[in-house]
């Protein structure tokens, strides 16, 4: 598969972190994982995993749409 495609992605400094060193745990990388999730994604023909409108995490609601996981 040639990759010609470049994606940016703003996020939580300390979340990319975290992420990167879990992924990094596995013998992965963190943009091995989103790539992953895309190709599924687009497989499923929608996100590849249960979602809902808000999430309630220590007593707050999160907005998934707007990205504040």
């Amino acid at each position: 598969m040639v990759k010609e495609s470049i994606l940016q992605v703003r996020m939580d400094t300390d979340v990319f972190r975290k992420a990167e060193a879990l992924y990094s745990s596995m013998g992965t990388s963190l943009t091995e994982v989103l790539r992953l999730f895309t190709l599924k994604s687009v497989e499923e023909n929608g996100i590849p995993y249960a979602m809902s409108a808000s999430v309630k995490k220590n007593g707050q609601r999160l907005g998934i749409a707007k990205g504040k996981i």
